[in-house]
């Protein structure tokens, strides 16, 4: 039986890896997102010539933004009647290269940081982790950052407080979802630390190419129903929260 996966923010960088890797698999049926349609259904266009998909599905979608949230869940319904797989890979990083304090860093940053580094996440698991427990599966796969590892709030002293803020945050939501689930249905809920990559956010300088990051989506998108759900991982291995 086809799974449905649905990777938000992939019309570039770790997002479209992400949705290179799911749509060469058999068995995947991928649904893109992206704030902006014109570049979302030209990634399509390229995943399509690069991949061995023929069809992929694409939907407008702005994370921080309830009633689009609230449509993708009814067209996803309509159209496939389940989600099996949850990528949540938009975000946004302020003040990269300027490195402004907590005290210089505006509210601005952190208002809209939130809205699509957490907030966004939020709306998303209460859109679809109901009808994968109502399906009995599911798997989703949360992209945060070593940024928001406990030891690393106090270590890291070059600003960036509203991103490193929004993934310790975002740590401390898996924590609390997963406590929080029915007994007895496979879906698992973890968070990813992707690594430096050479993304828009990473920039160029980045050690890494985003597919390496891809790779663990994947992973964990594939573990049975043994593997575990709330943890944090790299590179397929557990890390420290």
């Amino acid at each position: 039986m086809t799974k449905i996966v649905l990777v938000t923010g992939g019309n570039q960088g770790i997002g479209y890896e992400a949705c290179k890797k799911f749509a060469n698999l058999e068995g995947y049926h991928l649904i893109l997102t992206s704030r902006n349609e014109e570049r979302g259904k030209e990634a399509i266009e390229k995943l399509i010539k690069e991949t061995k998909a023929t069809e992929i599905t694409y939907f407008k979608l702005d994370v921080t933004n309830d009633e689009q949230v609230l449509k993708c869940k009814e067209f996803v319904l309509e159209k496939f009647g389940k989600l099996d797989v949850l990528v949540n890979n938009a975000g946004i990083l302020n003040g990269w290269g300027t490195f402004e304090n907590f005290f210089k860093e505006s509210m601005e940053s952190f208002i809209q940081t939130f809205d699509i580094n957490l907030y966004g996440v939020i709306r998303m698991l209460k859109a679809f982790v109901p009808i994968m427990i109502e399906k009995g599966y599911g798997r989703v796969i949360n992209l945060s950052s070593e940024f928001g590892n406990i030891k690393n709030l106090t270590e890291w002293k070059q600003g960036v407080s509203a991103y490193r803020l929004s993934k310790y945050s975002l740590n401390g939501l898996v924590r609390i979802v997963t406590s929080q689930m029915p007994e007895n249905v496979d879906v698992q809920i973890n968070n990813i630390h992707p690594g430096w990559c050479k993304t828009r956010m990473g920039t160029q300088q980045a050690p890494q190419e985003p597919e390496v990051a891809a790779r663990t989506i994947v992973w964990l998108a594939e573990q049975d129903e043994n593997f575990g759900t709330g943890g944090f991982y790299m590179d397929k291995k557990p890390i420290d929260w």
